[in-house]
């Protein structure tokens, strides 16, 4: 009779585990496969038909930052600066005319660069921003 309840038991385990495999298979599939074959199927039937494809853009994801990461990068030699809630990577930045004023007095910090940024050039500052810093993310709150 022991013996029964442990096949019984044994059992139920290889059930549950077969019912789990299944359930991580269907969101894998669901997840991961049916986007990736949604995108590339329209390629590969203009493989098929001797056309040159267009490869979809991938939907890309926006970083998020918060203020206390910011913080940490707040040197030269490490320098994330903030422009319209977006954050740049200045530590490779090129040279520019004024640089330690300029750009490394606000590394780290939240606020302070695009006002001295916008008053001394005015609307063509992001253009100028994204010349000299390399996107990282969005700064959350």
């Amino acid at each position: 009779m022991e013996n029964e309840k442990g096949i019984g038991f044994v059992t139920l385990l290889i059930v549950a585990f077969i019912v789990l495999v299944g359930i991580g298979i269907y969101y894998a599939y669901t997840i991961v496969v049916r986007p990736v074959q949604e995108i590339t199927g329209d390629v590969i039937e203009q493989i098929k038909d001797g056309e040159i494809p267009e490869i979809p853009e991938l939907p890309s994801v926006e970083k998020e930052i918060s203020a206390s990461v910011l913080a940490m990068h707040n040197a030269p030699e490490d320098c994330w600066i903030v422009y319209e809630r977006k954050i740049y990577d200045f530590t490779n930045a090129e040279v520019h005319p004024n640089m330690a004023k300029a750009f490394y007095s606000h590394c780290g910090e939240v606020s302070g660069f695009e006002e001295a940024a916008k008053a001394k050039h005015s609307s063509s500052s992001e253009d100028r921003v994204s010349n000299f810093g390399d996107y990282v993310g969005g700064l959350i709150e």
